[in-house]
């Protein structure tokens, strides 16, 4: 400002006491491109302080939307360990006359135990799959903690679905020794049936008289034999 008014000042020194039209004119042009100059320069020069005023203040939002974000994802999660609790209640209610397992009328009572706890498995396994992923997410986040306790909920539904599979296979086998022992029992049981040649066989030999061999006893003079022989004649 006081730059400003020391030019007018000269100018008006020089246009009424010499009276010099051009110089007043040529020195009102330069001052005139002085200053735009200056306003271009100026604006030129500053811009980079402003983008990096308005880059940091685009930063610092992002990443306290981010932050936001996060804590209402965390927020509106409930807690991994009263989530698998309420997943594993969900995974133990199925049982035999659960939908999930199908048609009563089509099924043995054992097939339908056995699908139940094939049915427990699959959930299982989904749980463990979604939890695996999730663990994955909290290991690329740096979470170490949330990583930590996710990888004992893995390993919780892996133990869950192995356990279900195994008594699943046990029924099976149970059942299948059962009915092999039963086969057993009634082949043991059961008369061999007779063929007709035994049958005839048998009915002849019963048919047949029994003939004893006859006992002969011959006396011999003395003289020619000391002793009585006696002879079986055939």
């Amino acid at each position: 400002m006081p730059v400003a008014l020391g030019i007018l000042a000269k100018l008006f020194v020089d246009y009424t006491f010499m009276s010099d039209a051009l110089k007043f004119g040529i020195t009102l042009v330069g001052v005139a491109l002085g200053a735009i100059g200056t306003d271009f320069l100026s604006s030129v020069v500053d811009n980079p302080k402003l983008d990096k005023d308005k880059r940091k203040k685009s930063y610092s939002t992002k990443d306290s939307a981010q932050t936001r974000i996060r804590s209402s994802r965390h927020a509106d999660k409930p807690s991994s360990k009263a989530r698998s609790r309420r997943t594993t209640s969900d995974i133990t209610s199925v049982d035999s006359e659960s939908e999930l397992i199908g048609p009563r009328a089509s099924m043995s009572p054992l097939d339908r135990q056995v699908a139940a706890l094939r049915a427990r498995a699959s959930l299982a396994d989904s749980e463990r799959r979604r939890f695996k992923e999730e663990r994955k997410w909290a290991k690329a986040q740096g979470n170490t903690t949330l990583a930590a306790q996710l990888r004992w909920q893995v390993k919780r539904y892996s133990a869950l679905m192995k356990s279900f599979h195994r008594e699943a296979d046990t029924k099976l086998l149970e059942a299948a020794s059962g009915s092999k022992s039963r086969l057993q029992t009634i082949d043991e049981h059961q008369p061999i049936a007779s063929t007709s040649n035994d049958r005839s066989e048998r009915r002849h030999r019963e048919s047949t008289p029994r003939f004893e061999h006859p006992i002969v006893h011959v006396d011999i003079d003395p003289s020619q034999v000391k002793s009585a022989i006696r002879v079986n004649v055939r």
